[in-house]
């Protein structure tokens, strides 16, 4: 019978272990410019977002690796513009994380897409979450085991 309990016990801990797969969005601004940043929502997840909330942010680009949150250790604040928008301002060299804390803090919505645009307002580029950009527009490329790691490099 304790045999029986262990085994249940393990199988119970794997399968809690084993189901979980984190999925981490990476930006990183290697520009020489600030760049302003902002995320765009669907309606259905406009009231689930805050005000304002604080995302993993590191000062300087690391490699996409496993250890790369051990380096972010500072906060960016974005702030809740509009009813489906949120921004906020990614300095030169920085990278920031959306992560699966982060994603809870927006009620699990990942955004429909991104807008990236210099500091005087002018549109660089659109990054898509989907896997179907529409015309000129870039989605975040994947890397490492069953996809956990997506990024984009602004440039």
């Amino acid at each position: 019978m304790k045999k029986l309990i262990v085994f249940l016990t393990l199988s119970l801990a794997f399968l809690l272990t084993g189901c979980v797969v984190l999925h981490y969005h990476y930006m990183r601004n290697l520009s020489e410019a600030p760049v302003n940043v902002t995320f765009i929502f669907d309606q259905a997840a406009a009231p689930s977002l805050p005000d304002s909330m604080y995302i993993r942010y590191s000062s300087s680009s690391h490699l996409v690796n496993g250890k790369t949150p051990e380096y972010m250790t500072d906060s960016l604040k974005v702030r809740k513009y509009m009813f489906t928008k949120m921004k906020f301002v990614l300095p030169s060299g920085g990278m920031i994380m959306l992560d699966r804390n982060t994603s809870s803090k927006i009620g699990y919505h990942d955004p429909l897409r991104l807008e990236i645009a210099d500091t005087t307002g002018k549109l660089l580029q659109t990054v898509h979450f989907s896997e179907a950009p529409a015309a000129n527009g870039k989605v975040f490329k994947s890397k490492g085991r069953f996809n956990q790691y997506h990024w984009h490099d602004i440039y």
